[in-house]
């Protein structure tokens, strides 16, 4: 699995939110076969695009941009309330927990997108999540988008806080908004 961004190319230098909170990666997980009881598990995807217009690249279109009929080269940002996107993120967790019979404690690390350490507060403190089991590298490499749940993991082995046989959940966001949950015994 790959997760790429070039986000800085498309950040508004003027735009304080974009400009100052993204930054680029790639990260790749190999993923092979083995006798062990380990792997993918279960996901949910949930999309609501009360907020599509908040966040927009190309602002007036691709084809637009690309014949100079509009400047659109960088995001177009609108601030608004994420928060908004909680409880489906909350009810994501709760389901994939729940399908498997597993209760917060039981989740070994949590791997959750980096684009805003508040977001990852508010699902700790809804969990009663301990801050161990938290992998938060968006203090070193900002929001990278794609890949930041996987620099995340990578954080968590490399630290040792991640081990075989963990149950991990997987959480990232998109613009508009689009919640992935993942289950995955690593």
């Amino acid at each position: 699995m790959i997760g790429s961004d070039y986000n800085s190319l498309v950040c508004n230098p003027e735009d304080e939110i974009t400009y100052s909170n993204y930054g680029d990666a790639a990260a790749a997980v190999i993923l092979e076969m083995t006798e062990e009881d380990t792997g993918f598990i279960d996901s949910i995807y949930f999309t609501n695009s009360v907020s599509r217009k908040n966040i927009m690249y190309p602002e007036n279109g691709l084809s637009n941009a690309l014949q100079d009929r509009s400047d659109g080269k960088y995001i177009k940002w609108i601030p608004f309330d994420g928060t908004e996107s909680m409880p489906y993120v909350y009810e994501s967790f709760e389901k994939l927990m729940g399908r498997y019979n597993l209760m917060p404690n039981d989740i070994g690390a949590y791997c959750l997108s980096q684009f805003a350490l508040a977001n990852i507060k508010l699902i700790q403190n809804k969990f009663d999540i301990d801050d161990e089991k938290i992998v938060y590298v968006g203090d070193r490499f900002g929001y990278t988008g794609t890949s930041s749940p996987f620099l995340a993991l990578h954080e968590g082995i490399k630290s040792g806080r991640i081990k075989r046989g963990d149950h991990l959940i997987f959480w990232t966001i998109g613009a508009g908004y689009q919640i992935i949950t993942m289950l995955y015994k690593y």
